[in-house]
């Protein structure tokens, strides 16, 4: 409860500091009434992500249900199950947006870039390793290492095709909007 007051006066002096930075601008001063539905609406959509964020969060440890609402009770997001399958479809639904985000976002490619690099490290390793014993169980286990890691590292290369082609897409997609709207 301290905290959402927290937020919410600290969100009061970031409103009233962009009206100051705006108020050259002759836009009309917000009554409180607007203000605090503002506030109200910034706060519900903070605690919404929160919710969703941790409800990602259960799925990616694959908790059951009634295991899931005890670890959002453990962090202050208590609801019921109803609230919780209305929030996966929400975040299901959105999972084609976060898709497209994350596919324009450069950090992604370098991601890839360095699990590619990392792969190739590694089977360079390992045939370094290969030459070096005299072991036929350790070298057959060296195999096995290089054929497993060749195997990550073709999927990794194809992912990333897959994504220079969605980012191309979505590239071209944003700038024919852009040449739209001017």
């Amino acid at each position: 409860m301290e905290n959402d007051k927290k937020t919410k006066d600290s969100l009061k002096k970031e409103l009233s500091q962009s009206y100051k930075k705006t108020k050259k601008q002759k836009i009309p001063k917000l009554t409180k009434k607007a203000q605090v539905k503002i506030l109200n609406q910034i706060t519900k959509e903070k605690i919404a992500l929160e919710e969703k964020i941790l409800v990602r969060e259960c799925q990616t440890k694959r908790l059951p249900v009634k295991a899931a609402l005890i670890y959002l009770a453990s962090n202050k997001r208590k609801m019921g199950v109803t609230k919780y399958y209305e929030i996966i479809e929400i975040v299901n639904k959105e999972k084609e947006i976060r898709i497209n985000k994350f596919a324009l976002d450069n950090e992604f490619a370098e991601s890839h870039l360095d699990v590619i690099d990392t792969q190739n490290l590694l089977i360079k390793e390992h045939w370094l390793n290969y030459h070096t014993t005299s072991s036929k169980s350790i070298k057959t286990n060296i195999l096995k290492a290089i054929d497993e890691a060749k195997f990550h590292h073709q999927n990794a290369l194809d992912e990333m095709a897959s994504v220079i082609k969605k980012q191309a897409e979505l590239k071209k997609l944003v700038a024919s909007d852009a040449q739209t709207n001017v």
